[in-house]
């Protein structure tokens, strides 16, 4: 064999290592970024000065209301990360498929061209 027909060979494992680096950078992602979470922490600190200072006045629709929008909240972010999720898990699904067809291919096309490899 060749270095040409080596390098072929080879091919459709730089699609699988870029396959493999798409998955391991994509998946920080999954999580709330470090923004996000600051402004959680910020929201929750001056909700708490305000209960301390006496400004904040609870009325049972008010506490309603804050439980019912913090709820729909947390869900949203939940459904958008899921939905983040099942996108890269399909990409990568289809995408390791395709290398694995393309694989195949390449092995039987050069096995064909060249008679003397034994596969």
């Amino acid at each position: 064999m060749n270095k040409k027909t080596i390098l072929v060979l080879l091919m459709p494992s730089v699609f699988f290592l870029t396959l493999a680096i798409f998955a391991l950078v994509s998946a920080t992602e999954m999580f709330p970024n470090r923004l996000y979470t600051q402004w959680v922490q910020y929201q929750s600190k001056e909700i708490v000065r305000e209960v301390q200072n006496g400004q904040f006045r609870a009325t049972p629709q008010k506490l309603a209301g804050m439980l019912g929008d913090s709820y729909h909240e947390q869900y949203k972010m939940q459904l958008s990360l899921a939905k983040t999720h099942n996108v890269q898990s399909k990409v990568i699904g289809f995408g390791l498929l395709v290398g694995v067809a393309l694989q195949i291919f390449v092995i039987y096309k050069i096995r064909s061209k060249i008679p003397d490899i034994d596969v």
